[in-house]
């Protein structure tokens, strides 16, 4: 029971998957809102907010400067490109546009047209951080400029 069970759920999700895809032949060229649901190194995963389906956008598609290479950062899972340094992660919103679609292979293909990309964050020092590290580097400048004074008062001895 179980295993048709699960068998009946697929073919319920595929079924969908494909009248959806097939509607959307209809909207070829629209934009539509979306919401980023996984990154790869070739590109990421959008889910279209009101139909709720993925579909795919390479990251030559991606609309950014020319030559600008993305790379998957290991730590963080996030797209980020390597000359402008904006970065994509899971839960981004965007808006695309349908660039493709093939029902039959189940696929959805897409093209960003505007996105909430950010510039990767700055490191900002608290306060009492700053001044913290400045008032190191006085007293390494201080340690430096008195090793000076002794080394030149030997050379005159």
């Amino acid at each position: 029971c179980s295993f048709t069970e699960r068998n009946a759920e697929s073919a319920e999700r595929d079924l969908r998957t494909y009248l959806v895809l097939e509607l959307l032949t209809e909207h070829l060229g629209e934009d539509f809102e979306s919401t980023v649901t996984g990154v790869t190194v070739q590109g990421m995963y959008v889910q279209l907010d009101r139909f709720l389906v993925d579909g795919f956008i390479r990251t030559s598609d991606f609309g950014t400067e020319p030559g600008d290479r993305w790379r998957l950062h290991p730590q963080t899972g996030a797209l980020q490109a390597q000359r402008s340094r904006r970065t994509i992660t899971i839960g981004d919103r965007l808006k695309v546009q349908i660039a493709k679609v093939d029902p039959p292979r189940r696929q959805l293909d897409l093209v960003m047209i505007q996105s909430s990309m950010r510039p990767a964050a700055r490191r900002r020092q608290s306060e009492g951080a700053s001044k913290a590290h400045q008032d190191t580097q006085k007293t390494k400048k201080t340690k430096k400029t008195a090793r000076k004074d002794r080394r030149s008062s030997r050379i005159t001895k």
